[in-house]
């Protein structure tokens, strides 16, 4: 049995896929036997269970509609605890500040750190003033291109990643996709005819997500044919979407649910016509693979993430990110009834082998790799004559 210690820039109640994965991923490997606790952020008038696998840090709220904080870790009682505890590796799901107390605290007790590359992290330099977004683009890489070659083990959830990883970091990583939660195979239903169809979309309502090119597209779209677009999730952008779609005259068409427990969220994938994707950046584009295993085909923007996932399971349409593009390729499925169960029981079935045990197995096997690795570099050390 090994202890596990998770670190991360954000946690629940914040809502992201890359906190849903780490709880998929830790609930999975405490169900092989595994201790794992969870370091993240405290949030205002957020309180765990007791006995809860989570340890708080503490963090400065800075945009509290959103559940966004920056944490502000105390890396020596951290390191103590955790040394305490006898925690065997540490696995980073952040490059930035716990991801750097991550990287400080296994140097101190002398453990492997791994770190998972969710994101393209570049490209968040969106948010950045325009005259400051080259040079905080600049910034983020020469952060990480130092981060990641602190650590001992480096994982991409894709092969696209991977490459992007070699490419601009000059390293290896391991492949492990992040697990995803599914309801498992089966023969996928088909759509409700007697009721317009409805447009999918999961996820944070940022920049990145490109969500604008959906507005426009769908607003294509309901000049044609009587559909519904429900956004599920919250974000900075809301209010701007929230006005876009007044503007082009589909708000009577669109919902947005706010954050959503993944029981809820689950509930609008049974529902979904389509599951519809703008974004750009994604590495693996998880939620993509969650409609698929919900019975729902997709129509993505083209992004290495959409084309590896939709070229493996043959279960959607990728397009060009342009409002017209997007807007036809949603038009053609839907008018394509017939195959839409195939596409989603297709999906169904292909998505299987990202489901959270079959994940934490993998992972469980580059823990043992690293501590073992770990263990005879130390040996080796000592032998060494000085």
């Amino acid at each position: 049995m090994l202890y596990i210690a998770m670190f991360s820039d954000t946690y629940t109640p914040y809502v992201s896929g890359a906190v849903r994965s780490v709880e998929r991923l830790s609930e999975a490997l405490r169900q092989r036997g595994h201790q794992v606790s969870i370091v993240g952020p405290s949030y205002p008038g957020h309180h765990d269970e007791v006995n809860s696998h989570v340890i708080r840090s503490s963090a400065l709220p800075i945009y509290p509609p959103g559940n966004i904080v920056l944490a502000m870790p105390h890396i020596r009682p951290l390191a103590k605890q955790l040394q305490k505890a006898g925690v065997d590796v540490i696995h980073a799901h952040s490059p930035f500040i716990m991801g750097h107390a991550a990287a400080r605290i296994a140097e101190y007790l002398g453990v492997p750190i791994v770190f998972t590359h969710h994101s393209v992290y570049p490209e968040y330099a969106v948010y950045a003033p325009a005259f400051l977004r080259p040079s905080t683009e600049k910034m983020i890489s020469n952060w990480l291109d130092k981060y990641v070659h602190r650590i001992d083990a480096v994982i991409a959830p894709s092969a696209n990643t991977a490459a992007y990883i070699r490419e601009h970091y000059g390293i290896e990583a391991a492949v492990i996709s992040n697990p995803i939660a599914a309801p498992g195979y089966r023969k996928a239903r088909k759509p409700n005819t007697d009721e317009p169809p409805l447009l999918l979309f999961v996820g944070r309502l940022g920049k990145e997500k490109n969500l604008q090119l959906l507005l426009q597209a769908f607003a294509l779209v309901v000049r044609q044919v009587g559909a519904k677009l429900v956004l599920v999730g919250d974000g900075p952008e809301r209010a701007d979407l929230e006005q876009s779609a007044v503007d082009l005259g589909v708000d009577m068409h669109v919902q947005i649910t706010g954050y959503q427990p993944y029981e809820v969220v689950s509930h609008w994938y049974e529902q979904a016509t389509l599951f519809v994707f703008p974004s750009l950046i994604e590495t693996q584009g998880m939620v993509i693979l969650e409609a698929l295993g919900h019975g729902v085909p997709v129509v993505a923007v083209e992004s290495e993430a959409s084309i590896a996932a939709l070229r493996e399971c043959q279960a959607g349409r990728i397009v060009a990110p342009d409002p017209e593009s997007f807007a036809a390729g949603i038009l053609e499925l839907l008018q394509r009834k017939d195959e839409l169960s195939i596409m989603g029981e297709r999906g169904c079935r292909c998505v299987q082998q990202y489901t959270a045990a079959g994940i934490a197995c993998r992972m469980e096997e580059l823990y043992a790799r690293v501590i073992k690795e770990k263990k005879e570099r130390s040996a080796h050390l000592w032998q060494t004559p000085r």
